[in-house]
């Protein structure tokens, strides 16, 4: 319950900052990148170590898209790299 609460909050703030700063973005775009990069990992690492045989090699994909997006969220400055890295992974997944 509360966590919708939460959540609501944390989008009018972004909303809010995107309406009145729009190079808030510039901000925000890496940061959701590290989050989305580190998500990857941990899915990549829990994906590797269950005991379905074919879930393994997504793990495999997964751990090294999470580090290439660890990487770029570093260095973003070009949203095109963001856009290569989500093509790439839907493709291979």
């Amino acid at each position: 319950m509360y966590i919708e609460l939460i959540l609501s909050i944390l989008a009018i703030i972004f909303f809010l900052g995107f309406i009145f700063n729009p190079a808030f973005i510039s901000f925000v775009a890496p940061l959701f990148m590290f989050i989305a990069g580190i998500f990857l990992i941990i899915s990549g690492i829990a994906a590797i170590t269950t005991k379905v045989t074919r879930s393994r090699w997504t793990g495999v994909v997964a751990l090294v898209l999470g580090i290439i997006y660890l990487i770029i969220a570093y260095l973003v400055k070009d949203p095109l790299y963001i856009g290569i890295l989500h093509g790439l992974w839907l493709l291979i997944t």
